[in-house]
């Protein structure tokens, strides 16, 4: 029988391994650190702005949430100026789904809506959106 003296090193920091034949890593950071960085370099490829655009996204909803729309019966509504919400970050370009209801288009992030109205956003709350 012929033992494999064959050299490797850990994918991740570079150092000798020593032990088994077929390890990969030096130690468990090493094994976590090399697939964080697999993963982040998959997310970067799968879209250059995707981390701002879900930011974004986060954000919309935390300003949402302010307004308590939760706490609404559903079909009840609210209606903002719309500087109220853009003047706390609020970016009415990005949601997660759309609907349309009698004709008017009404923007979801999440289980939030709203419907722009010119000068004013009217607000409410969708439950069967909170299922997704």
């Amino acid at each position: 029988m012929e033992l494999k003296n064959i050299k490797k090193d850990c994918l991740y920091c570079g150092k000798a391994l020593t032990g088994r034949e077929d390890k990969l890593f030096c130690n468990v950071d090493c094994k976590n650190n090399y697939h964080s960085r697999q993963r982040a370099e998959l997310k970067a490829k799968e879209h250059p702005n995707a981390a701002a655009i879900i930011s974004t996204i986060k954000n919309n909803y935390k300003i949402l949430l302010t307004y308590q729309l939760h706490a609404m019966d559903e079909g009840s509504m609210i209606s903002i100026p719309k500087h109220e919400l853009t003047s706390k970050g609020f970016n009415e370009r990005f949601h997660t789904s759309t609907f349309t209801k009698q004709g008017e288009t009404w923007h979801c992030c999440f289980d939030c809506a709203w419907l722009d109205q010119g000068k004013n956003f009217v607000l409410t709350y969708r439950a069967e959106q909170a299922i997704l």
